[in-house]
């Protein structure tokens, strides 16, 4: 086989193996395509479906075939060691699909064959070239997403006991064994924005704990004394965890609306956040209009308080308010209450017309 040919071999048969092996057998490049699978039946459909020169469910002998030269990993996530390994011993160069293994004993292992065997090793983390991801990366470049300095340990929902304290700190602010939330954010401290509580907005750059900062999945975690918020002894640690992230962040922003009993507040989403805000506003009396495309986080907001239940994806949604008394409300694409109506569907309304002569125009465009 000439050095610029290409023998591949597909190691596991999945949704994805199937999508490298369909593409392998298309590029001009690729002169013999080997599959594998620990489900014959996989492995020979696959190969049918590719026009695979080479199909087996030992793969082991697809990587060792002479043919092949390079070798594509699509195994289940926590099968990735053993292929990559072979492979790289084999001398062939190898891509496995993100993450490269799920415990670090595997991992370990992957990247001592790799040293050892000087091999080719790549892990498909395609979604980097995406456009979002490329905008993340120039925000992190210019450092408005704080202060990156290499790998960290993820987890920015901190909650736990106190199991040291350093010198300088008062006990009225942190004690051992004190329980205690951690608000995630921390900054330069003097400038403007940290002074008045927003170090999440520091001009300097802030640190985000489980991002730009080793966060809370691991034993232990450090912490400037400042982000500590007491845990109330009634309250578990889940809740904790909950209240340090998007639970807090939903209270604050009904705090800053000054939501009353006399209000009616739609939330837009019911996940983590959205399903906060549907359970807080409805403990403050609020009556709240929820808003998913899910039935099934429809249902959990209506086990959470929400008094009426709306899918985006209808143009028009009808309900009835808590006297019974019917209302339509017109939702845009994306999610937006932009006309209600108290009472039954009425196109003579000004509102619901125009409202709807409004999104048909949209979706002409």
């Amino acid at each position: 086989m000439k050095a610029k040919d290409l023998g591949i071999a597909v190691v596991g048969s999945g949704r994805i193996g199937t999508l490298r092996a369909r593409l392998a057998a298309k590029h001009p490049a690729v002169r013999f395509l080997a599959v594998s699978d620990k489900e014959p039946a996989n492995a020979k459909a696959l190969a049918e479906l590719a026009g695979a020169d080479f199909h087996s469910a030992d793969n082991d002998e697809v990587i060792a075939r002479p043919e092949v030269n390079a070798v594509f990993v699509s195994t289940p996530e926590g099968e990735h060691a053993a292929p990559v390994c072979k492979a790289l011993e084999l001398g062939k160069a190898v891509m496995v699909e993100k993450p490269l293994a799920l415990s670090l004993n595997d991992a370990e292992a992957i990247l001592k064959t790799l040293k050892a065997t000087g091999g080719t090793l790549r892990v498909g983390y395609s979604r980097r070239f995406k456009e979002c991801f490329l905008r993340a990366k120039e925000q992190m470049n210019h450092g408005r997403l704080g202060k990156v300095s290499g790998a960290v340990i993820a987890g920015h929902e901190p909650c736990g006991v106190v199991a040291a304290a350093g010198s300088a700190v008062d006990e009225r602010t942190a004690r051992v064994g004190d329980r205690i939330m951690v608000h995630h954010y921390t900054g330069c401290g003097t400038c403007a924005h940290c002074r008045t509580g927003w170090s999440q907005m520091c001009v300097q750059g802030s640190t985000v704990y489980g991002a730009t900062g080793h966060g809370a999945h691991a034993p232990y975690m450090k912490v400037p004394a400042h982000t500590l918020v007491a845990l109330p002894d009634e309250l578990r640690f889940s809740t904790g965890a909950a209240i340090s992230c998007g639970t807090g962040t939903a209270y604050q922003a009904l705090r800053r609306m000054n939501l009353t009993g006399g209000d009616t507040v739609a939330v837009v989403g019911q996940g983590p956040v959205g399903l906060s805000a549907t359970q807080l506003a409805a403990a403050m009396g609020a009556r709240v209009i929820a808003l998913d495309v899910s039935a099934e986080r429809l249902k959990r907001a209506e086990e959470f308080g929400a008094d009426v239940l709306l899918d985006p994806k209808n143009a028009v949604a009808e309900a009835y308010n808590v006297s019974g008394v019917p209302e339509t409300f017109i939702i845009d694409r994306q999610g937006r209450i932009v006309a209600h109506h108290s009472g039954a569907f009425d196109w003579s309304q000004p509102a619901i017309r125009d409202a709807l002569e409004e999104l048909l125009k949209d979706n002409k465009g």
